[in-house]
């Protein structure tokens, strides 16, 4: 149903339904704000949700154009903090013991992310939690810090996998806030 402002109801448990305005003005704050302070998560979240619903989309037919992507859309795996406990006793050459370990050492819980509330499709939602969830699996894949420039070198790699806006409006704001070594680096 359609609700003030043009807004359609919730459709899953964490969703705000905004009208077209609502949503260009929170993408716009949510630009401006992340833009000042790249570590607040819950605005890069809601740039990314606000700005992606086609790259969500184009993400979506990709997944479901393979078995193992029809999979993981059809079974709807999550990525939480029991997930990690159960990696904690496999050795640290394994992909899921390094997981591990990254997490570990740096404090973070796949539960402290942000969920999804500004896409107004529930299958989208799941795509975009997905997305989310495995961000810190390229930390692993790719040895990548936890700096401002090895967030921003996943950001761009994001962005080529992806397609969603965000990530590219990262990388652009973001490298305001690095040196210029790194920024060189960054663009090489």
């Amino acid at each position: 149903p359609v609700g003030r402002w043009g807004a359609a109801g919730k459709l899953y448990a964490s969703h705000v339904p905004l009208s077209a305005f609502q949503k260009a003005a929170l993408a716009v704050g949510s630009a401006v704000g992340a833009l000042a302070s790249p570590e607040r998560a819950d605005l890069v979240a809601a740039l990314g949700e606000t700005t992606g619903e086609s790259a969500l989309e184009k993400t979506r037919q990709r997944m479901l154009s393979t078995r193992e992507g029809r999979a993981v859309i059809n079974h709807r795996p999550r990525i939480k903090e029991s997930t990690l406990l159960q990696l904690e006793s496999l050795p640290e050459n394994t992909f899921g013991g390094m997981y591990w370990k990254f997490m570990n050492r740096r404090g973070f819980s796949p539960d402290e992310r942000p969920p999804v509330r500004f896409v107004d499709d529930e299958e989208l939602a799941y795509v975009a939690t997905r997305y989310r969830e495995v961000h810190d699996f390229w930390h692993v894949i790719f040895d990548c810090p936890t700096t401002i420039l090895g967030e921003l070198a996943l950001k761009t790699l994001e962005y080529q996998q992806t397609g969603l806006p965000m990530c590219a409006l990262s990388v652009l704001g973001g490298q305001m806030k690095l040196s210029g070594t790194n920024r060189r680096i960054l663009f090489r």
